[in-house]
């Protein structure tokens, strides 16, 4: 097989397995609807679309405490079990937990004094997309950006051959270290 062939197999076969670990991810990450509350001073939790049967409740969102459980947030949600509110709810709206049937324990735990602090970046050579791994997710924007498609990459993070430029060069070497063969990555 000629090598421009098996490369692009390669990326197809990436590009699919990234599109599967990127909707897992945001699926995760979207378990709450958010709207800012009357005053913008916090945040009115106005949906769950999670599975979970235990659920907590974030304290902080997009840098603002939540504030509200909205009227019907969980209507419905007849697996979930067990609520834990953080200390920065002061109001539960009419209908929050309607049908709610298998709810059976509602807590409260201290909510942090202040939203989490990013950490500090630091240089992490192939995490392209700066979420703190290095994986095909990183190959795959960087064969876009190489691409010239209009992405958003981390370039310190992405020219891993230190060269000074992110080229194709870079794809390759980061597509090798993803598939665990052995190269460094600058």
């Amino acid at each position: 097989m000629r090598p421009m062939t098996m490369l692009r197999r390669m990326m197809a076969t990436a590009l699919a397995l990234c599109i599967l670990w990127m909707t897992a991810a945001l699926a995760a990450e979207n378990e709450f609807t958010f709207a800012l509350n009357g005053s913008s001073d916090g945040y009115v939790v106005t949906g769950y679309t999670g599975s979970d049967s235990s659920v907590t409740v974030p304290d902080w969102h997009d840098g603002l405490p939540v504030t509200e459980v909205g009227s019907g947030a969980f209507q419905g949600k007849t697996g979930v079990n067990a609520v834990s509110l953080p200390s920065t709810v002061v109001r539960i709206g009419a209908s929050a937990f309607k049908g709610c049937t298998s709810l059976g324990e509602m807590t409260t735990y201290t909510a942090s004094a202040e939203p989490p602090t990013p950490p500090d970046p630091v240089r992490t050579p192939g995490d392209a997309n700066g979420d703190g791994a290095v994986n095909l997710q990183d190959a795959l924007l960087l064969m876009q950006y190489a691409a010239g498609w209009n992405v958003s990459i981390d370039k310190s993070n992405a020219d891993v051959d230190q060269d000074g430029t992110v080229t194709m060069d870079d794809v390759v070497l980061l597509f090798q270290y993803a598939a665990g063969e052995s190269v460094t990555l600058k």
